[in-house]
């Protein structure tokens, strides 16, 4: 019994202590996620016999969903994730969704209300417009995520 409370006590934390009891934004349950992968990974398979396929899962789950396009964006967003010292190393694959499904928001809120276009700086040379008011837009959001995390962290 002490071997399945050892092995499980990870996902119990991360399901019913974190996921159940607060509202959280996707990027912190990435956080949490990788917490808990690292607790699993700490465990030793050599005395737990549970150890070695509940990691196994657990890396398929990963896998399966960080190519959730809102897990992807939420990364994207988040400095956490998406800096110059993080983000080619962990996002991957991740970027490319994140990118396109941003793109599509964009293009999905520019049918509906086309007066909230994101306005361009003057000094964007203007065949570029198109790209860089994505770009621009994801700036937009990658200083909003910080702002809420610092926000977050003094409180």
């Amino acid at each position: 019994m002490n071997e399945f409370n050892e092995a499980f006590e990870p996902i119990y934390n991360l399901t019913l202590a974190a996921l159940q009891k607060e509202q959280l934004a996707m990027s912190d349950l990435i956080v949490l996620w990788y917490k808990r992968k690292r607790d699993l990974h700490k465990l030793d398979s050599e005395t737990n016999e549970l150890v070695a396929p509940l990691i196994e899962a657990f890396d398929r789950r990963t896998e399966a969903l960080m190519q959730n396009p809102l897990l992807a964006t939420a990364a994207y967003v988040d400095p956490r994730f998406n800096h110059e010292t993080r983000s080619s190393k962990f996002l991957g694959d991740m970027k490319e969704i994140a990118e396109n499904r941003i793109r599509l928001v964009v293009k999905r809120i520019m049918e509906l209300d086309p007066s909230v276009g994101i306005q361009a700086s003057s000094t964007i040379d203007s065949e570029r417009e198109d790209n860089d008011n994505i770009d621009q837009f994801i700036e937009l959001e990658v200083a909003r995520n910080a702002t809420e995390t610092r926000r977050r962290t003094i409180d």
